[in-house]
């Protein structure tokens, strides 16, 4: 029977030092910590809705907004539209009609394993793509040619109505 008391007493004496040691019952912390109203938890709700805002979530490892410049729009506008620029090259087409807000760039460093000609020489390399896409000579003449196609074709379409009227003149009839 002695055994069983000590054992109790052990029991009781571990749960009182638990008890102690708990802030919610203690009273001496529930008189000194005061307890946050419920609107301070809503405005902190709030807050934190603001910041997940700003970033993409742990889905995306927390991504943050980047601040649009013009610099950065030339170089996404340039991405959307890089099929103009060179239609031979095949790429993804962005699946964005807006720009986006949530995005990153990086450079592109080449592998060890990768053969000579596929690495850029440092001269040729450029400080955005905007620069890149206008150092190559091949598709800044691609769209060349493409632009001055697209003027002759609406100059002869100009001057083929501008021909007409001449003739309606030249015969007495007034346009009205």
């Amino acid at each position: 029977m002695n055994f069983q008391v000590s054992y109790d007493d052990e029991i009781t004496k571990e749960a009182e030092t638990l008890y102690d040691k708990n802030k919610l019952f203690n009273k001496n912390s529930i008189e000194n910590d005061q307890i946050a109203p419920v609107v301070v938890s809503r405005m902190s709700k709030k807050i934190k809705k603001m910041i997940n805002s700003q970033t993409t979530g742990d889905k995306w490892f927390g991504m943050k907004k980047n601040v649009l410049t013009p610099e950065l729009k030339n170089e996404l506008n340039l991405i959307k539209l890089r099929g103009f620029i060179d239609p031979k090259s095949f790429g993804k087409k962005p699946d964005w009609k807006e720009l986006p807000e949530y995005f990153q760039i990086g450079t592109v460093i080449a592998g060890g394993d990768e053969p000579k000609s596929m690495k850029v020489p440092r001269s040729e390399r450029k400080g955005n793509l905007v620069d890149q896409f206008l150092g190559e000579d091949k598709d800044v003449s691609w769209t060349k040619n493409k632009f001055k196609e697209i003027q002759e074709k609406k100059k002869s379409v100009i001057k083929k109505r501008l021909d007409k009227f001449k003739k309606l003149k030249k015969r007495g009839v007034v346009r009205g």
